[in-house]
């Protein structure tokens, strides 16, 4: 092993357009080693670092050893561990700001300001490949990379530099580790340079102090920009020098932006957190202590004892002074916040499922009594309740449902009552400041979907739906009613005009959701817990929109009746079998590559970019593209799928076959049935087959397979399964049943088929296409098409939809979005 300046040299481990960065180690600690390609006639200044050293010396940046070694010239720093996300950014930013401005002040400037040269070293975080600009100054180097260029200022074009430069790279990180991108975004370097040029000054989101001040005046006209030592005077709270009024400092004026704060909870503590009306606190349920977060920086704010256990719901008072902790089989617990002290143990309410604040302060819970307590917790009201029919009760505002009828009771007064359609199960509720009742979340008795339903008048409408129970509902600022569900979205609507705006969509179901009292905030959990925080007036920017399938036209040809369909994997070509006649198409030309009239009643086509293989009474026969020539052929074969680059052939004995195009047999499974039909996921790893009487579902791979699944199903059966195999539809007499996560039915359905990726479910109907989305529920769009009756076949490519009818019309449309 090589050793150069006392450090043994190892593998390479990243290049630039400077040179190569080696791994070295000299007493155990770890080096990079940056050899930069020969200079040529260009020698390189003697540099002016002073006391030069391998170690990190007291300062807090990296003094760094240098020379020359065959013809290159080197450089020797520490190692460290690069920059990530930190928990504290406000100390991180203090630390790289002393370093700057030590640098600075020693009359030197880094210029090469990155995420890179940060490293965190014995506890501290500095900066590291300082001077390497000045080294190389007058070098001739090859073209920077463009992630180089996203740290630097604008006026680096016009070859300035020098310390205001490393002012705004210093900023430019900050901004990407709040808000996830760099000043100008992490673009190319054609973009780069029209972003500087055009916006010199550039545009920033809602910034919270200290960053509300830092920023603006780091990232300002390199005249107007403010130095590191300024900087750091603001970050340790003294007077920045060089101003004649000083920066405003405390709380900025607005939240952070994007991406949404993420405050980390245990495995299912996701609905222990509550938000303050004020809007300025988060309370999460910890073991042994309730953790008070500002919502302005994420920083923790303050911590409450808490009993020992599993934790209890929080909820805050509407004036944001008292918290009250509570679960069912122990004393509720009632919190000062101002003095930051337990107040008292709420006397009866071990009993109780659920408490609230009411306006005036005091406490009220119930069960099968009903139970009022004082703001210093004394006990001033308890009184019996009719019976509940054993349910939880809802409490939402002053008001509580009771049962699992749509029975609205104001505590103390009178019962409301809205009229709805039956087998509704009420799951959430939703009240205006009014106190009057606004929404309504239920789960569909038969198919268990999620309704949201809005007043008007003493009547419930339905507004929307979830595909999966509804959790959660908050009313937002401009009419706006947020609901979460199981489906693992957060919807918004709009309550005057019922529209849905948009959706949020995480990857795990929505326990809880809530706006704060201002609106200016928007806090929602996860079942895996974690609670996320939004700004509630940058909603918009963040909002997936409802899914619109809007398939665009392609073509439209004419074969024979009833025809089958199928396209490549790839989607460059289209088959169609019907009776006495096959083709197939270049879905981007009018003319097919091949096309003619067969004897061959084809029940089952199935198509690569070179080979069409067909199934019909005559077996299977398998033909070369775009010659039509024959190219093997097995006679006793029923049914036949595409499974992964080969074929699975189902034959009459009930004997499944595993193909290569070619026609060679690598592997044989026997059902112990007469085989109809055989249906595999994109994968290949999950099959569906059908006799007469069963349908069963098998996975494995290779030849290990295994029935996980049976039902009884006929002959007739419409099948479909999903790319990865995780869902499948068993349809039956015009209705298929979706079996997943949840069995749904879906009625007046002729034909199915699933999107290549998985996302939608296509359902023929008459005159219409049902597009079913485990996020939005179910789209329909109208078909244009002269015949009555629903499409007898689909067939679904990426980027491509296809339907056929009984008489022979084929319609191919180009899908748009997450197809």
């Amino acid at each position: 092993m090589e050793k150069i300046a006392g450090v043994e040299v190892g593998q390479s481990i990243g290049r630039g357009g400077l040179g190569i960065t080696l791994l070295g180690m000299a007493e155990g600690l770890p080096k990079a080693v940056r050899m930069f390609r020969p200079l040529g006639p260009h020698p390189l200044p003697r540099p002016r670092l002073g006391d030069l050293a391998g170690e990190l010396g007291p300062c807090q940046w990296g003094r760094v050893d240098h020379g020359t070694y065959q013809g290159c010239y080197f450089l020797i720093r520490p190692l460290g561990v690069r920059l990530q996300k930190p928990d504290d950014l406000q100390t991180v930013a203090l630390e790289l700001a002393r370093a700057l401005a030590e640098l600075h002040g020693e009359g030197r400037h880094h210029g090469g300001l990155r995420p890179s040269n940060l490293l965190h070293h014995e506890g501290q975080w500095r900066l590291a490949d300082a001077g390497l600009q000045e080294l190389l100054e007058g070098a001739v180097v090859t073209q920077p990379r463009p992630d180089r260029l996203w740290y630097r200022a604008p006026e680096a074009l016009d070859g300035q530099g020098g310390q205001p430069e490393d002012v705004w790279s210093f900023a430019a990180i900050l901004l990407e580790l709040l808000h996830g991108a760099p000043p100008y975004g992490r673009v190319g370097e054609i973009a780069w340079i029209e972003r500087a040029r055009n916006e010199p000054v550039p545009r920033l989101p809602a910034l919270s102090a200290p960053w509300s001040a830092i920023l603006p005046n780091c990232l300002a006209p390199r005249e107007k920009r403010w130095s590191a030592e300024q900087v750091l005077a603001y970050l340790e709270g003294k007077p920045v020098p060089g101003l004649h009024s000083q920066p405003r400092r405390g709380l900025g004026t607005s939240f952070w932006a994007a991406p949404p704060v993420v405050f980390p909870l245990e495995e299912r503590w996701d609905c222990h957190w509550d938000l303050s009306p004020d809007s300025r606190l988060l309370a999460l349920r910890a073991p042994g202590e309730i953790q008070l977060v500002s919502l302005y920086d994420g920083a923790r704010a303050g911590m409450l004892p808490a009993p020992a256990g599993w934790p209890g719901e929080v909820r805050f008072s509407p004036d944001s002074r008292h918290l009250i902790e509570f679960r069912r089989g122990r004393p509720a617990h009632l919190y000062n916040l101002e003095r930051g002290h337990l107040v008292a143990e709420l006397e009866g309410s071990e009993d109780l499922g659920k408490l609230e604040f009411l306006d005036d302060g005091t406490v009220v819970g119930l069960n099968q009594e009903f139970f009022r307590w004082s703001a210093d917790g004394q006990l001033l009201e308890r009184q019996r309740l009719r019976p509940a029919h054993g349910t939880i009760p809802v409490i939402a505002g002053t008001y509580a449902w009771l049962g699992d009828s749509l029975e609205v009771r104001p505590l103390g007064g009178p019962d409301l009552r809205y009229r709805a359609r039956p087998n509704l199960r009420p799951t959430a509720l939703c009240f205006d400041p009014t106190g009057h009742l606004v929404a309504v979340g239920a789960t569909d008795a038969e198919t268990e979907a999620g309704i949201i339903l809005k007043t008007v008048g003493d009547e419930l409408v339905e507004l929307g739906s979830h595909s999966q129970p509804v959790t959660s509902l908050a009313l937002g600022p401009g009419a706006q009613l947020a609901s979460a569900s199981e489906d693992s979205t957060v919807r918004i609507w709009r309550l005057d005009s019922g529209k849905l705006v948009g959706r949020l969509v995480s990857s795990e179901p929505v326990t809880r959701v809530a706006f704060s009292f201002n609106g200016q905030v928007l806090v929602w959990s996860h079942r895996t817990g974690s609670v996320r925080a939004l700004p509630g007036t940058r909603l918009s920017e963040h909002l997936s929109p409802p899914y619109d399938p809007r398939p665009r036209p392609l073509r439209r040809v004419q074969v024979g009746p009833n025809p089958r369909l199928a396209f490549s994997p790839t989607g460059k070509t289209l088959a169609l079998a019907s009776q006495g006649h096959l083709a197939v198409f270049a879905t981007t030309r009018r003319d097919p590559l091949f096309g003619g009239s067969t004897r061959q009643n084809i029940t089952r086509v199935v198509l690569t970019d070179q080979v069409l293989v067909t199934v019909s009474e005559e077996g299977l026969v398998a033909r070369e593209i775009p010659s039509a020539r024959a190219l093997w052929q097995q006679p006793d074969i029923v049914d036949v799928a595409l499974a992964a680059g080969c074929l699975v052939a189902l034959t009459a004995e009930g004997r499944l076959r595993w193909l290569s195009l070619s026609g060679e047999v690598f592997h044989s499974l026997e059902l112990g049935a007469p085989g109809k039909r055989v249906v595999s996921s994109g994968d290949g790893m999950t099959l569906l087959t059908l006799d007469a009487q069963q349908l069963r579902r098998w996975r494995g791979a290779g030849a290990d397979w295994k029935s996980d699944y049976q039902a009884k199903a006929s002959q007739e059966d419409e099948l479909a399964l999903s790319p990865k195999g995780s869902e499948m539809v068993l349809g039956e007499q015009h209705q298929a049943s979706w079996l997943g996560r949840r069995t749904q039915k879906l009625s007046a359905c002729e034909g199915v088929v699933f999107s290549p990726r998985g996302a939608f479910l296509v359902a023929a109907q008459r005159r219409n296409l049902a597009f079913h989305d485990r996020v939005d529920g179910t789209v329909s769009w109208p078909l244009e098409s002269d015949e009555i009756l629903a499409p007898c076949s689909l067939a679904a490519g990426p980027g491509l939809l296809a339907a056929g009818w009984p008489k022979g019309q084929v319609q191919v449309w180009h899908m748009a979005g997450d197809w």
